[in-house]
């Protein structure tokens, strides 16, 4: 997994750019919003590609809250109050997960993800924009990484910068926000 460098790339695709302004309304004059700013009724269209992973601490750890149908559906399964672990991902993909959650916790600001993934045996891998976001009840140390990713088709911005092989990825620490269109 490839470390970009901060505000290198663009988060452009209308859905996560909508989910990043919708974040970013909630947290006024805050670092971040705390869940309980947060209201699925007001998500619309938007709630499918959402996830929510809670960050449990003493030993640090990733639980899923939720996740949207369309995730359920492109993934084949539903990951809900799972452990991002071993178990449940394998070694490897696991260990790629908990290193990105990680830096959205440690830095407490957004984070974009492009590239491929895909962690079910047997099925292709798939190009994807994601935006990962924390949210605070003290407003300061993360306890709730509010998410979302989208695949992206060939021929679109997102999907002619990714990786060319499967199963990489690029973060892109405090991402560009794409300036919405006129």
């Amino acid at each position: 997994m490839e470390i970009a460098p901060p505000r290198s790339e663009e988060i452009t695709h209308p859905t996560l750019v909508a989910i990043y302004r919708y974040w970013e309304g909630k947290r006024r004059d805050r670092a971040m919003p705390a869940r309980s700013d947060m209201e699925p009724t007001e998500l619309g269209a938007l709630l499918p590609y959402i996830y929510m992973v809670d960050v449990e601490r003493a030993p640090l750890r990733f639980k899923y809250r939720l996740i949207g149908t369309a995730i359920v559906h492109l993934l084949g399964r539903d990951y809900t109050g799972r452990t991002v672990d071993a178990q449940n991902y394998g070694a490897q993909h696991a260990a790629e997960l908990q290193a990105i959650f990680s830096i959205v916790i440690e830095s407490a600001r957004p984070v974009g993800w492009k590239g491929t993934m895909f962690y079910i045996a047997g099925r292709e891998w798939l190009p994807i924009e994601s935006i990962l976001l924390p949210l605070a009840k003290d407003g300061h140390t993360v306890d709730i990484i509010f998410a979302a990713f989208v695949p992206v088709r060939a021929g679109t911005h997102a999907a002619a910068t990714k990786p060319a092989k499967p199963g990489q990825s690029r973060l892109i620490p405090d991402p560009v926000i794409a300036a919405p269109e006129s």
